[in-house]
């Protein structure tokens, strides 16, 4: 999961207390066990060009997460990096806290939820902004949040697509606009058979954009719906907003006990708080794309796809409720 900067819940209790010196350390507040961390440093292993090893930087036995060879050299920003190749380290001896690089504003937003604070060498003008000093997981919703800022992280430190898995290289795979006396920016593209799969149960769902390159503003999904009985259940929003596109057939939306039938080119906008559903009771497969905005919930598309299906291949109601509730979503019926 990526940590966004918009919705950024804060962390529960007082702060712990830090070292003010070498070594940085947090010195309260810990878990019983390396289990949260541990489980973080496994995930985080899983990912593209990521590699696990000793800390060129840290306290003997602090375990470091790392980019591997030329992957790291030239494509992430040189503020993305403690030392070499390291983006990330797990503390040792009894210390469950870890050093990261995060981007500068998600650094800030961090530090003002209480989940982190900046490495006391940034005060001294020693290290840059981005370094900071991540609080250890308490439990396994801590967690959630812990590895969401690892795996920020990382894509900070990779610059790499975290649709296809691969490196982005400035000259081959970002196309740049420049105009004469305005700021250069570039821009993503993803072709029709890119992104990422993931769904679960009858609908699948194509993750196009996650946020990684619009700082988490926005998300952008396309979903298959087939014709059916499958569907999720009317459920309402907290903390992002929704778009629907319908691209391909006719789709049903209802909101309470209202309910619209839309065809190819209708917009239906769904704002935080709103009961809402889909479905598509008709007799050909139908596809909209989907705007999340910020993109909070493109996490939970990917969750979807670990849920079992029943004999008829549908999801169970009560899974889908789990998973909505990880990310400020409530069902409603």
């Amino acid at each position: 999961m990526t940590t966004n900067t918009a919705h950024l819940l804060p962390r529960t209790g007082s702060r712990p207390q830090v070292t003010g010196d070498f070594p940085q350390r947090q010195l309260d507040q810990q878990p019983a066990d390396s289990r949260y961390v541990d489980a973080i440093l496994a995930e985080a292993l899983t990912w593209p060009a990521v590699v696990g090893g000793p800390s060129a930087i840290s306290v003997e036995g602090a375990r470091a997460l790392t980019l591997d060879g030329n992957v790291a050299v030239g494509v992430g920003p040189a503020d993305a990096f403690m030392v070499g190749a390291e983006f990330c380290h797990v503390h040792a001896q009894g210390d469950f806290s870890l050093h990261a690089t995060l981007p500068a504003l998600l650094a800030e937003a961090a530090e003002r939820a209480g989940w982190a604070e900046p490495h006391f060498l940034v005060h001294t003008g020693q290290a840059p902004p981005t370094v900071v000093l991540i609080y250890a997981a308490r439990d396994e919703q801590e967690r959630e949040v812990v590895l969401g800022f690892v795996r920020a992280s990382y894509e900070f430190a990779s610059a790499m697509d975290s649709v296809s898995g691969s490196a982005r290289s400035p000259r081959a795979e970002r196309t740049t606009l420049i105009e004469e006396g305005r700021t250069t920016m570039s821009i993503h593209v993803v072709k029709p058979d890119g992104g990422e799969q993931s769904g679960g149960g009858p609908i699948r769902c194509r993750i196009i954009e996650d946020g990684s390159h619009t700082e988490h503003r926005l998300g952008l999904i396309e979903s298959t719906v087939p014709a059916g009985p499958a569907a999720p259940p009317q459920h309402v929003h907290r903390e992002h907003d929704e778009t629907f596109i319908v691209t391909q057939g006719k789709l049903r939306f209802t909101s309470g006990d209202n309910s619209v039938d839309v065809e190819v080119g209708s917009c239906v906008v769904v704002p935080a708080g709103t009961p809402h559903t889909f479905s598509n009771p008709f007799s050909q497969q139908a596809k909209f794309i989907c705007t999340l905005t910020p993109d909070r919930y493109v996490e939970y598309f990917r969750d979807l796809s670990k849920l079992p299906v029943n004999e008829q291949g549908l999801l169970d109601f009560a899974d889908v409720g789990k998973t909505m509730a990880k990310y400020a979503t409530d069902v409603i019926r």
